[in-house]
């Protein structure tokens, strides 16, 4: 059977060995980030460092994130709350799992009481297994791993991807304590807020972000207990290395919480960027403008996997049919002489439904774009 055979080559030692090989290339290509993104600070001491991470706390608290509001903003919220689901469903299981990992392992000795305090984050997290499930199931999806993974966006993926990597890597044990500190921070100003999106769009209080939104603890404390022996083992610039860990965990929080406002921000208003298509269309035909076009022919039930472009883009569908999607609540039906258009980053994909489609992406500039009221600008790039 294909099948079989397609899954024994998948799970083959080779085939195993080939993909240890190429992770760590592509985790860093994919999710590496920028190491001048950091706003270094005046000094790296332990007080320094813990002034910085109590007051970045203070400043989640009073600004836990712009998607938030977004979603609760959208005309369609329970496709706005389904979307959000997605990518909180795309990293925290995975952030989970990456404790869990670094929890492995004789360190305790020279590391006291870390392994006690991730151990018990990651038993914290098994027991909300059923809590999980029913958030899950009560916004009508699976909760089999990466079952939506054309669904993700690439910052919910790098936030995973982030700890999992630290995780793994034994010689980042002071960037991963770093991250898991903000990740405590995240979890516990985001959680309530949650909640707000999954009851407004869903009808699904879930008990879950009861226990997430528990607040860290005293950071200072915290740092204190994790940092100091890290000093000892890694040596001075331990504490600097810690609030690098810390520092791009907040960065791709950042990074992520942007993406997705303007992701539901664009897929909740899809006629507008199709009206706004037109005008573009008129405007480039009118004025004769000369502009850096791909075309595209493809068959019945072709699907274009989704994806994201680094430009503005006209999707123009001059003969044939297809579904636009965005989302798995529904797809949105193009048609000959149809047309919508893509801001840069913007996730999407594509399904053709007649027997062939053929179609155009006009490559529209930020400066023909900002004729027309503009789109959001793009969130920093990863690596």
């Amino acid at each position: 059977m294909p099948a079989a055979t397609d899954a024994a080559t998948f799970y083959s030692d080779t085939n195993r060995m080939l993909g240890a090989l190429a992770a760590p290339v592509l985790e860093q290509h994919l999710f590496g980030l920028f190491p001048s993104e950091r706003k270094p600070l005046a000094g790296y001491g332990p007080e320094q460092v813990a002034a910085a991470i109590e007051s970045y706390h203070q400043q989640r608290l009073a600004e836990p994130g712009r998607a938030f509001g977004a979603a609760l903003a959208t005309a369609d919220r329970k496709a706005s709350a389904t979307f959000v689901l997605l990518q909180l469903s795309a990293y925290l299981p995975a952030s989970r799992v990456a404790i869990g990992r670094a929890a492995l392992g004789e360190f305790d000795v020279a590391h006291p009481g870390a392994r006690v305090t991730l151990l018990d984050d990651y038993r914290t997290w098994a027991g909300l297994h059923d809590e999980y499930r029913s958030l899950v199931e009560g916004g009508g999806l699976k909760t089999t791993t990466g079952a939506y993974w054309q669904l993700y966006l690439g910052t919910s993926l790098a936030r995973g991807n982030h700890l999992h990597w630290l995780s793994r890597n034994r010689e980042k044990y002071p960037e991963f304590l770093g991250a898991l500190l903000h990740h405590s921070i995240d979890q516990s100003v985001t959680a309530t807020r949650f909640a707000d999106v999954f009851e407004d769009g869903l009808g699904v209080r879930s008990t879950l972000f009861d226990h997430l939104s528990q607040r860290p603890g005293h950071l200072r404390d915290l740092a204190d207990r994790w940092v100091a022996p890290l000093r000892r083992l890694y040596g001075p610039d331990a504490t600097e290395r810690f609030h690098h860990g810390f520092a791009d965990a907040a960065w791709l929080a950042q990074l992520w919480d942007e993406d997705l406002a303007q992701q539901l921000a664009w897929a909740d208003d899809i006629p507008l960027h199709q009206k706004k298509a037109e005008q573009i269309h008129r405007y480039i035909e009118d004025n004769g403008i000369t502009v850096d076009l791909d075309t595209f022919v493809e068959s019945n039930e072709e699907t274009s996997t989704t994806h994201v472009h680094d430009e503005h883009r006209l999707v123009m569908i001059e003969r044939g049919e297809m579904h636009f999607w965005n989302n798995v609540t529904h797809k949105i039906d193009l048609h000959e002489g149809d047309k919508v258009l893509i801001p840069v980053s913007r996730l999407h994909g594509s399904t053709v439904l007649s027997g062939e489609c053929t179609y155009h992406q006009p490559i529209i500039t930020p400066e023909l774009d900002a004729r027309f009221g503009g789109s959001p600008s793009s969130p920093p790039r990863l690596a």
